[in-house]
Parts: C-alpha cells; sequence; structure tokens
C-alpha cells in the first residue's frame, strides 16, 4: 500500500518506511519549506512513514 504526502491538491505515494523528508524531495519540495501533519500533529522530517499514512505539507511563509 504504502503511504502518502499531500500538497497543494496532489498525493505523492511512498513506500512504508520512506522518511517525510525522503517523500517531500521524491514530490520535489523542500522540506525546510514546509511544515508536515499527520492528522492534526505536526511530524519531524526524519520520521519514517507507516504503511496507510498520509502526511500533509504546508508551505511556511516568512519574510519581513
Amino acid at each position: 500500500m504504502g503511504a502518502g504526502l499531500q500538497s497543494n491538491g496532489n498525493t505523492v505515494w511512498v513506500a512504508a518506511g520512506t522518511t517525510v523528508e525522503q517523500a517531500a524531495l521524491r514530490a520535489g519540495l523542500n522540506p525546510e519549506a514546509f511544515l508536515f501533519l499527520i492528522g492534526s500533529t505536526p511530524v519531524p522530517m526524519d520520521r519514517p512513514l507507516k504503511d496507510g499514512e498520509t502526511v500533509l505539507a504546508l508551505k511556511v511563509a516568512s519574510g519581513g
């Protein structure tokens, strides 16, 4: 089954055990520019994804 990473309405599927950071890179995202959530809980980039999980990538805006 694998795990998914959602961003901008698109989902990229990866194998279970892939880290959040690896999934973001596979989706073409810069992991440093996003906050990652599973449900409503923030998760670190080094967290391996479990089979059937979906992580949501939210773009973080910064500047001044």
